[in-house]
This record gives structure tokens, sequence and C-alpha cells, in this order.
């Protein structure tokens, strides 16, 4: 069904790099390809980039400045983050993921970021140490402790900054997730949207490549979840100086490089209009026998 969709198109735009370094595995490399042009434009993140030494073993954003952040921190960073929670994805998988973390974080003694992956509700800025309502069906208010914060939402470049500096990373292994997380040289425990097969796929592709622990939701325990995690690259503490070394992320291309793979195919597809366009305004005296006004 998808290449009976991808036929209606003139090329194809493939947002992974070519060759065996690619993220989505055959996702994005299947055995037969579009009978058409396919262009590899690279990853593409809402985020700027890894930053120096990123993923090259250690290394922090540039501070963003005194008191910002969602924690007020001293310089911006999220680095006083234990444990940052990404949550997406359609209900109620999303309020069920939600709410057996809640439960469990009695369990857990770090500090805690919640980012709940919804669209409205409380500002950007703001902290609430309780849980606001959710969707029908969804726990009404749950009382958390203060080291446990939750938003709705957060704009990009705090989210950056609490990806770069948490300590460990929950999170759905949804695509864009995925080169989210590389763009900034960070592994994640990712736990698949229960029946997205992709996200499946994915979670268990990164897992055998060591970029990712991956669990299923069903039974998820998060302090399980985090000894995986810390038997699979060892202990990921807060703290200035600490390494972000992902093997295999090195020998990648650069995120960076695929912004000049998007530019070649935006090139390539605006020099194909211009031929037809060309070619539909040429004189019908001037055109070849045989050629038709049809682009």
């Amino acid at each position: 069904m998808n290449y009976s969709l991808i036929r209606r198109f003139r090329m194809c735009w493939v947002p992974d790099v070519e060759g065996k370094d690619g993220l989505a595995g055959e996702l994005s490399h299947p055995g037969k390809m579009p009978d058409m042009p396919v262009r590899y434009v690279g990853w593409l993140s809402r985020f700027a980039g890894r930053a120096a030494g990123a993923g090259q073993g250690g290394g922090r954003a540039a501070s963003a400045g005194p008191g910002t952040g969602p924690w007020g921190l001293e310089g911006g960073r999220g680095d006083n983050v234990d444990l940052l929670i990404l949550l997406s994805g359609p209900e109620p998988q999303r309020t069920l993921l939600e709410r057996r973390l809640l439960d469990q974080m009695a369990d857990y003694s770090g500090r805690v970021v919640l980012v709940r992956g919804l669209p409205a509700g409380a500002p950007a800025t703001g902290v609430s140490a309780t849980l606001p309502e959710g969707p029908t069906g969804a726990s009404p208010r749950v009382n958390l402790p203060q080291r446990v914060r939750v938003y709705d939402h957060l704009p990009a470049d705090e989210l950056e900054e609490l990806i770069r500096g948490a300590g460990q990373i929950i999170c759905r292994s949804g695509y864009s997730t995925v080169m989210d997380l590389v763009r900034l040289g960070r592994r994640a425990i990712m736990v698949p949207t229960p029946g997205q097969t992709e996200q499946e796929y994915l979670g268990n592709y990164l897992a055998a490549r060591g970029w990712a622990v991956c669990i299923d939701q069903k039974g998820f325990s998060l302090m399980d979840a985090l000894a995986a995690a810390k038997g699979e690259w060892g202990e990921q503490g807060a703290g200035e100086g600490r390494e972000m070394d992902i093997p295999g992320v090195r020998q990648l291309p650069d995120p960076a490089a695929g912004e000049g793979l998007l530019r070649q195919a935006v090139a390539e597809v605006l020099a194909m209009v211009r031929r037809e366009l060309d070619a539909a305004r040429e004189p019908e005296a001037d055109r070849e026998p045989g050629v038709s006004r049809e682009p």
C-alpha cells in the first residue's frame, strides 16, 4: 500500500543516510525500492546539532544563561536531572505508560522531569507538583514528590538542554525521536508504542546496535529498565565532563551533513519543475516531434 501511495509522486525523499549506517534499517533501506528517483536527505531534527565532543567522549552544550531552563538551574542546563521521561503518541497508550511510570516513582529517588507530550495545558515554563488532568480515563490528579516535575510540553531549546544533560532518558521509539536523540549524541531506554510495528522494529534494531535499550510497555518496570540500561552502557551520572560516548554513532556521518543533502534534493526538484515549466511554455513549432505538452 505504501508503494501505491508513493507512485503518485515524482520523487521519494528518505530522512536517513544512504548505506549501512542508516538509522532505520530496512524501513529506509528496503530490498525493493520504489520505481522512481529516491534521495536520502539525511536526518531531520528540530535541534541545533551535537555539541563539540558530544558522542565523542564528553562535552556539554554552552551555558544558556543563569536562572533559565525548566529547573531554574545555574547555566540553564539539564544536568541536575537524573531521569528525563518523554511521552508521546496516540491515546490511550500514552496515558497508560504515563500512569505506569508515575505509579513507580516512589521506588526511584532521583530527580525526574516528565514531559507529557500534550499540546495544551499548563504553560511551558510552569512547574507542577501534581499531574494535571489528562484525557478521559486518566487519573484526575496524582500527588507527586517535589523531586518530580511535570510539563505538558516544553520549547525546543529547553527540551534540548534536558536531553543533553539528563542522566537517563525514557521515550518512545518513534523515528522523529530517534533522529533528535542521535542529533544530540544520546542513547535512551525506548518503550515502543504497542501495536505500532515500525516502533517495535526501530527499538529492537537500535538496541541490537547498542544505541538503545528496548523494553516492552507490558509489565514495564522502571527500576528494571534503569538496571538494564546501566548494565548495557554503564553508569551515566550527571556532572560536568561526563561522557556521552555512543559506540557506532561516532562513525556515522555528521548530522549537519543532512542539511546539505536536503538542499541538493530541493535543488533537484526545483530544476525538474523549471524544466517542465519551460517545456510547457515552448512554442509548438519549436517542439521535437512526438513531445507532448503534458508535464
